[in-house]
């Protein structure tokens, strides 16, 4: 009888998720945008956002290195902009900064 209970309040719980993460949007976890290359192709970058202890949410740029997947590294940077209420204002930021790093700062490197 126990397992039959818990199936149903499993299946219940699995169905009001998704209607949470309409309802409340803030609720997802963190976000990860696309890598973006550099001149050369050897350099990508990629913003990621994810939710802090405060309720606001931080920003990082994923830095990967190499030619091929063989031979990728990867190296976080670290940003000083790392917080703000709005996930979606943040994601924003941080995408345009991985881009403007890809492009602008380290476009031959």
């Amino acid at each position: 009888m126990q397992t039959f209970t818990q199936r149903h309040a499993a299946s219940v719980t699995r169905g009001a998720f998704p209607l949470f993460d309409l309802l409340f949007p803030e609720r997802k976890e963190a976000l990860r945008g696309d890598w973006v290359a550099n001149k050369t192709g050897r350099v990508s970058y990629r913003a990621e956002v994810f939710p802090l202890e405060e309720g606001t949410w931080g920003m990082a740029i994923l830095c990967r290195t190499g030619w091929h997947s063989g031979e990728y590294t990867y190296e976080w940077c670290r940003v000083g902009l790392n917080a703000g209420p709005s996930r979606q204002r943040v994601f924003r930021e941080a995408c345009l900064l991985a881009e403007q790093l890809a492009t602008l700062r380290y476009r031959y490197h």
